[in-house]
């Protein structure tokens, strides 16, 4: 008995997936909770399980297809089902190719009939409506999408499917021009896209600053996992204790404050970039906010988005890239959003506040304390 596996709902707000991958094709044998394809959502990444053990018999949807909960993603039955189903379907242009290359030797020792008049004394014109054609001929062309307007038959007289399949075969072998290919997009990056767009109107000011890298590497030293962005979130940890704003997030002019600090640290994924956020590094030691980061990275990249919600800021590691500067974008409803860049042993950061709910002195003033911070991090003790 055929069985229909169909897209579950992904969530409450989410009802709507892309294919990403199918794990099985027709054919397939699969047990109850092997994972028949993987979906993604502008959420996660979900892999669909199968319910009951069978044989693939038919798969209803294509990677990158957009699908719907609800949708039909393919069918589980037994052998018979799957044979039905294969002999339902109509046989591959090969195979027709090689039925006719069995018949065509019969074909080609009969040679019709015509009336004298309809002999032509020269090769018939390619495009001639008057073209004429054996049976056989006729069926391969059809079944081969081939006109026969445009052969040529090679007798002269009329065209054989050896015609036809010498004309399929040069089809097969033209080379095509190169063709645009049409990337979707994933779930994740079109949901990332409108928050781009809705953020694209922020008015926001930068302001940058260099501060001594001595203390990091003083860290470094001891702790290989540090890198200035982990040193950079301890002292802007220290700094929301004392400037309320960097605990703010701003939701559409609606501002909600935190007790603890709420910063994210931007992950650059394949299907875009996301903020995976730590609500406590007041209470962290360094080494404990590098730690936390990388299981959160390794986590966003294997498609465990559990870390990722609103962050009052975001800073955004460049240091491995050798640029010296670069601007973070606000994406509401985060106020700030903090660049960080090393070179010259010195750590660069490019402050972006929100400018309707930051002033430009408190914007400054948290960039001069940033770097007395990370110049003199004795001062966190303070």
């Amino acid at each position: 008995m055929l069985k229909t596996v169909v897209m579950p709902a992904a969530g409450q707000t989410t009802d709507v997936a892309t294919v990403t991958e199918l794990k099985v094709a027709v054919g397939d044998t699969v047990r109850k909770g092997d994972v028949l394809l993987e979906v993604e959502t502008d959420k996660a990444v979900l892999p669909i399980e199968s319910f009951a053990r069978g044989v693939v018999v038919e798969i209803f949807v294509n990677e990158s297809d957009t699908i719907d909960a609800g949708s039909p993603l393919l069918s589980i039955g037994d052998e018979n089902d799957l044979k039905a189903a294969q002999e339902k379907q109509s046989p591959s242009p090969a195979a027709i190719l090689r039925t006719n290359e069995t018949t065509e030797p019969e074909e080609d020792d009969f040679t019709p009939i015509l009336p004298p008049e309809t002999i032509p004394q020269a090769p018939i014109s390619t495009r001639s409506a008057r073209v004429k054609a054996m049976p056989s001929a006729k069926q391969a062309a059809a079944q081969l999408g081939i006109s026969l307007e445009e052969l040529t038959p090679a007798n002269g007289l009329f065209l054989k499917v050896s015609d036809v399949k010498r004309a399929a075969e040069e089809k097969q072998c033209e080379v095509s021009a190169p063709a645009e290919i049409n990337v979707p997009l994933g779930r994740m990056r079109t949901s990332l896209a409108r928050r781009l767009d809705a953020s694209a109107n922020i008015p926001a000011f930068t302001v940058g600053i260099c501060a001594d890298a001595s203390a990091y590497h003083t860290l470094a030293e001891a702790n290989a996992d540090i890198t200035p962005a982990h040193y950079v979130m301890l002292a802007l940890s220290h700094l929301a204790l004392r400037y309320p704003i960097l605990r703010t997030r701003n939701d559409d002019m609606k501002l909600s404050e935190s007790d603890l600090p709420c910063i994210g640290m931007a992950v650059y994924g394949e299907n875009g970039t996301v903020a995976s956020v730590l609500e406590d590094t007041a209470l962290y030691s360094i080494s404990a906010i590098a730690k936390r980061c990388g299981e959160n990275r390794a986590a966003v990249l294997r498609g465990d988005f559990s870390s990722v919600r609103p962050a009052s800021v975001v800073v955004h590691d460049m240091t491995q890239y050798a640029v010296n500067m670069f601007t973070a974008p606000v994406i509401a409803p985060s106020v700030a959003a903090f660049g960080i860049t090393y070179a010259n042993h010195q750590i660069a950061v490019h402050g972006s506040f929100d400018m309707r709910v930051v002033e430009g002195h408190i914007g400054a003033s948290i960039m001069a304390d940033l770097e007395k911070l990370l110049s003199t991090p004795v001062l966190m003790l303070m």
